[in-house]
């Protein structure tokens, strides 16, 4: 049997085991939208892994589309509750989402919020109802508490050129040049709509394959990088350690029902190789 054969041979038994582990199921969440005057319960299209419990949250197909809006996620823990918030946000939009001030925030914020809310005894499962509080006056200061954590410090305006601010070590910064012109980068040279997205043979839209081949290479590489600069430096910190989600976590590996969805998931994690 030819060398090529084995490997097309291969990679399909790793695509269906892939597939095999993931499992399309719902997440509750609590979202606030633009468009709503009042925050609702809302069940989002998730796929989980059978492996590692892992989960990957559609969370921004329920978001107002908005190009020039960014998209953040971050863990936070308010009392013994741990919660998940993502949303977005365009500094230079006029809309403002009134939603938010149900739980107190009286703040402009140009942007969508979703939260979702961790098992209080198994911090990785998420629940499938809101967590139970003493009392309502209980609830509006955990979720207020929630919703200002992470954007309560106040963010230096980024279209105006300026130094790094040691106030927002959390942020990660991406070159303003094209870094994707280096050989060892190429394969990211992309914008989004020019990302080759295809349809497989079950209507689902992907990363060409060839293309998620050389992405989780070098993803593989960079983190092989990783482990031995910290084995190098002896850092006190578990081998598995990051700063921010891999760009795997972004969902390039997935298979999505719209076009749309599966470029902006390429894109996200085009952009988490150079954070």
């Amino acid at each position: 049997m030819s060398s090529t054969s084995r490997q097309t041979r291969s990679s399909r038994s790793a695509s269906r085991s892939a597939n095999e582990d993931r499992v399309n199921g719902k997440t509750l969440g609590l979202f606030f939208g633009r468009d709503n005057a009042f925050p609702e319960r809302k069940c989002f299209a998730s796929v989980n892994s059978r492996e590692n419990n892992n989960r990957f949250i559609e969370v921004q197909r329920a978001f107002k589309f908005d190009y020039n809006a960014n998209f953040y996620q971050a863990k936070v823990i308010v009392g013994k509750h741990k919660y998940y918030v993502a949303g977005t946000y365009n500094q230079r939009s006029v809309e403002t989402n009134t939603s938010l001030e149900a739980y107190g925030y009286n703040k402009e914020f140009a942007g969508d919020v979703a939260i979702f809310f961790h098992s209080k005894y198994e911090p990785e499962r998420f629940l499938e109802a809101l967590p139970r509080y003493t009392n309502a006056n209980e609830r509006e200061i955990a979720i207020r508490r929630v919703i200002t954590a992470p954007h309560a410090t106040t963010l230096p305006n980024f279209y105006v050129p300026r130094w790094i601010d040691s106030s927002i070590p959390f942020l990660g910064f991406a070159p303003s040049s094209n870094p994707f012109k280096f050989h060892f980068l190429k394969c990211l040279d992309y914008a989004l709509d020019s990302l080759p997205i295809v349809k497989d043979n079950d209507g689902h839209y992907v990363l060409r394959s060839s293309e998620q081949a050389n992405w989780d290479s070098l993803e593989r590489n960079m983190r092989a990088f990783l482990r031995a600069c910290m084995r190098v430096n002896s850092l006190a910190v578990p081998e598995d350690f990051r700063l921010w989600p891999y760009p795997n976590n972004y969902g390039y590996r997935l298979r999505w029902k719209m076009e749309m969805d599966a470029r902006y998931a390429a894109m996200r994690s085009r952009q988490a190789f150079i954070l």
